[in-house]
């Protein structure tokens, strides 16, 4: 399909990542697991004020983006069942700058913003397997603490090919379409940036 091309460079480093292997491997403490939880939510709050800007303006956004790709308030239980500290919840500089990054699509260039949310969604899919492994790492159960990383739980492959249909069947000139697969691989990388900065900060590397 038209979305096959969205997959980088970036996702191999994001997916190799020590933050990444110590999630698959369930030996992420919940201290650094809930710091990793802060950081990703500034990048997603900024994605959603980004399609709340660019809306309006831009139809095309506005039947992308649904209801239940807000996920703040899964982010926000989380980050109380994990106790994470005021402390740790501030912008490390990977998140501030991904955060500037992705206002900056919502005013210069507002379709790129799928390729933020085709990378966001597509995470669901893994995230089903992490929220496994780390509700057993960490005892807890019915995704306690856990909301962010499978926000959609039975629904999740429905949803995704949803989105997937959906994003096909825009019509979208050929520029466009490099913006959002530029994007795509640039969301890669800038997670990659956000799990570096709570590795160090958790002394993970």
């Amino acid at each position: 399909g038209k979305t096959a091309g969205f997959r980088g460079g970036g996702t191999v480093r994001a997916e190799r990542h020590p933050i990444q292997a110590a999630i698959v491997s369930g030996r992420i403490t919940r201290g650094a697991y809930g710091r990793l939880v802060a950081q990703n939510r500034h990048v997603h709050e900024a994605m959603e004020r980004g399609f709340e800007m660019a809306s309006g303006s831009e139809p095309r956004l506005a039947t992308m983006f649904v209801p239940h790709h807000r996920r703040l308030a899964n982010y926000d239980a989380d980050l109380a069942v994990l106790g994470v500290a005021d402390a740790h919840r501030a912008p490390l500089p990977a998140a501030h700058a991904a955060t500037a990054w992705i206002g900056s699509l919502a005013s210069s260039a507002p379709i790129a913003l799928l390729g933020v949310l085709y990378v966001i969604e597509g995470s669901t899919n893994g995230g089903q397997f992490l929220s496994r492994v780390l509700g057993k790492a960490f005892a807890v159960e019915k995704n306690a603490g856990l909301s962010s990383l499978d926000p959609h739980g039975g629904h999740t492959r429905e949803r995704w090919g949803a989105f997937r249909v959906a994003l096909d069947g825009l019509t979208l000139s050929a520029s466009e379409r490099e913006l959002i697969i530029a994007a795509a691989r640039e969301t890669f990388d800038r997670i990659g940036a956000v799990m570096s900065d709570v590795a160090a900060a958790s002394e993970i590397i």
